[in-house]
């Protein structure tokens, strides 16, 4: 797990960290419920901290893609990731749209 979330953080290409984020997604699913709560506020803490747009909405991508596998597993974070989401989609300025703003803006909408 430690090798595809530093690739899912760290990669040195866009598809190096979309294609980490598929394998964390579909990783999830075979977590216990210490390591996928593990794995959740460690995303969850890296949206918070992160201002590269680019990177934030590939971290919520992925956290799209863990609620897909995990299902009704990640309701204990619902209280936590709903409101950074929208905090997000906040931020974005619809005057100033960018193909980035568009991406993070679609990642946020998919994931809720």
């Amino acid at each position: 797990m430690t090798v595809i979330n530093k690739q899912l953080t760290l990669g040195t290409t866009p598809q190096i960290r979309k294609k980490a984020s598929y394998c964390m997604g579909a990783f999830a699913v075979v977590l216990n419920n210490k390591q996928l709560q593990q794995l959740v506020l460690l995303i969850l803490d890296k949206v918070k901290t992160n201002r590269n747009k680019a990177e934030v909405a590939n971290l919520v991508q992925c956290l799209s893609l863990i609620s897909k596998s995990v299902g009704s597993k990640l309701a204990p974070f619902l209280q936590e990731i709903i409101p950074l989401l929208q905090m997000k989609m906040k931020e974005l300025d619809p005057e100033k749209s960018t193909e980035l703003d568009n991406e993070l803006s679609e990642a946020c909408m998919n994931t809720i």
